[in-house]
């Protein structure tokens, strides 16, 4: 819960799960979502808790499977892509409404 409970409502918080149902992830959703902290959610699953309290979904493939992954997440070059696209999109939509 180090996001939830260090972030203010001037930050953006990036959220990544690929099936957005790991407890970590929905017990951080709640508290910033309680707390009015924006959040982006990059995950597969749209219909997941996290989903509904992120201020910006970002929707991944949902072909995943044990065998062939999508990405493990943890090389710093597709940390770093997800984090400016992430950021790129929220800028966008903020724009927009």
């Amino acid at each position: 819960m180090f996001l939830a409970t260090n972030a203010t409502q001037k930050d953006v918080v990036l959220l990544i799960s690929y099936s957005g149902t790991t407890a970590e992830i929905e017990n951080e959703a709640k508290v910033l979502k309680r707390r009015k902290i924006p959040f982006i959610l990059i995950s597969s699953n749209k219909n997941c808790l996290a989903a509904q309290y992120a201020d910006l979904l970002l929707l991944l493939p949902d072909a995943e499977n044990n065998i062939q992954t999508l990405s493990t997440f943890f090389i710093a070059n597709s940390n770093r892509l997800c984090f400016e696209c992430a950021v790129c999109l929220y800028i966008q939509s903020s724009l927009l409404s």
